[in-house]
């Protein structure tokens, strides 16, 4: 339970800082970073994607708890890849289901 608590101003603080990111960046900015072809698109969108892929909350927690830096690249690394396979996966499902 004491853990808990200690926890609780760090989740109110990411509810806080998703909050305040998702009203500054506005549909219009983000739709005005993509459409550049897929090269460009492809890499930007993976890294966009690693960087916010899972719980920021638990991923900052855990990279303090195994030794930081080495923690946090590699959680980049494997986060990069798994969205590069992501987009491939929902591009070729759209298709195989006729939606795009």
């Amino acid at each position: 339970m004491h853990t808990f608590i200690n926890v609780i101003p760090v989740i109110i603080g990411m509810l806080l800082l998703t909050s305040l990111n998702i009203s500054v960046f506005h549909e219009q900015i983000t739709a005005g970073l993509f459409g550049n072809g897929e090269l460009v698109d492809t890499p930007l969108g993976a890294s966009i994607g690693s960087i916010a892929a899972a719980n920021p909350l638990a991923s900052y927690l855990l990279g303090g708890e195994m030794l930081g830096a080495r923690f946090t690249i590699y959680r980049n690394i494997i986060s990069f890849i798994a969205s590069i396979a992501i987009a491939f996966l929902t591009i070729y499902t759209l298709q195989f289901f006729g939606l795009s």
